[in-house]
């Protein structure tokens, strides 16, 4: 069942309109910005970190509403995959 992105309110998109669905089994990658240093969501891969509070990650879509949930998740911009130019 596709995950609707309707009421996630620290959940910005770039390039997508919200009333877009994603797969639950999706891997998705965000910037998060959280409100405790250093911290990660214990469902988020840490990809690279810009500062303490400013990182990015990825995790699967089925994950989204937890990650969302998280009290130090401040928010976290969805990254739109790019297409491959050959």
């Amino acid at each position: 069942m596709p995950i609707s992105l309707d009421d996630l309110k620290k959940v910005e998109l770039r390039g997508t309109t919200k009333s877009a669905s994603i797969s639950p089994d999706e891997t998705l990658t965000a910037v998060f910005k959280v409100s405790e240093p250093d911290y990660v969501p214990p469902k988020v891969k840490l990809r690279a970190r810009v500062d303490s509070n400013l990182f990015t990650g990825s995790f699967v879509a089925a994950d989204l509403n937890e990650i969302e949930s998280d009290a130090n998740v401040v928010s976290l911009a969805l990254s739109k995959a790019l297409n491959l130019i050959e």
